[in-house]
């Protein structure tokens, strides 16, 4: 214990005979660059409110009162060209258009009866006229009759599906056309099921479950396309839809607004997403070929 105690001390007085060994050192010259900002996905900066939506065409049907006239203003106010369509109150759709202009926005009026399938398709021809290709699209126009269900003709089932149900299924083919590859947008407003001892809208009912359906299976087949389908159902014990002029509109305000605030979320992410950078394609590994050895 004693020689190694003296030993330790003998090594720690006695000065050191070499310099130690510098660490090697590489020139700044020779260093790989950072690399350089070029060469990353830059991911866009997010817009400030009022321009979320700039350089977007917007078709909304039905838009001339209630939620369809609430999503047209909250597009247009976010930059949004629109595209305001109605059936039969061409004055109302045009206060719809000035109350866009007002807010710096741009909106153009279209009518076309949707239960006809060459009036659907001048729709989608006229939106692209007006301001380019379509990039989304508001199934908002439909009917209602508010008659018992042993009451209610045949004629007038056959009215309200041809425009509630195949109108908005028209009016996605045709938006498909010109969609293009870089995808689109669609949603359908759907009316909530009538409250127990309501308003008679059996008939009416049937085809807003039609278009749920009909959003499911689109959702499912147009994915793959770069398309985002939804629906938004108000919630049930909103006032159901008060008829006027053959159109669906939404009362109190109350009830607007809350549709058009879900519409504007479902089409600012999707405008968000559109700005993101591709993904990566996924990288394949080829399988070594099987070897058979001879007998």
């Amino acid at each position: 214990m004693q020689a190694f105690t003296l030993a330790a001390e003998l090594a720690l007085a006695s000065p050191l005979q070499t310099p130690p060994t510098p660490l090697p050192t590489m020139p700044l010259a020779t260093l790989a660059p950072p690399p350089s900002p070029a060469r990353r996905p830059a991911l866009a900066l997010p817009r400030p409110p009022g321009q979320r939506l700039r350089g977007r065409v917007a078709l909304v049907t039905g838009a001339t009162r209630g939620g369809g006239a609430a999503i047209a203003r909250a597009f247009g106010a976010e930059g949004a060209a629109v595209v305001v369509h109605y059936a039969t109150d061409r004055a109302a759709a045009q206060r719809v258009v000035a109350d866009i202009a007002a807010q710096g926005g741009r909106a153009f009026a279209v009518p076309a009866d949707l239960a006809r399938p060459e009036d659907v398709r001048r729709l989608l021809i006229e939106t692209r006229a007006a301001f380019g290709r379509p990039d989304l699209v508001v199934n908002h126009a439909a009917i209602r009759r508010s008659v018992p269900i042993e009451q209610i003709s045949e004629a007038e089932i056959r009215q309200l599906f041809e425009v509630n149900v195949f109108g908005a299924l028209r009016v996605v083919q045709e938006a498909l056309k010109h969609f293009g590859p870089e995808g689109g947008c669609i949603m359908n407003i759907a009316a909530p099921e009538p409250a127990p001892g309501g308003v008679p809208a059996s008939a009416h009912a049937a085809t807003q479950g039609a278009l749920a359906q009909l959003t499911r299976g689109l959702a499912h087949e147009l994915a793959g396309r770069g398309i985002r389908v939804n629906a938004i159902v108000p919630a049930p014990d909103l006032p159901l839809p008060a008829e006027a002029d053959g159109e669906l509109t939404w009362e109190p305000h109350a009830a607007s607004d809350a549709v058009a605030r879900q519409a504007l979320q479902f089409a600012l992410a999707g405008a968000a997403l559109d700005e993101l950078p591709p993904l990566p394609a996924p990288r394949t590994r080829r399988r070594p070929a099987a070897r058979h050895s001879s007998p």
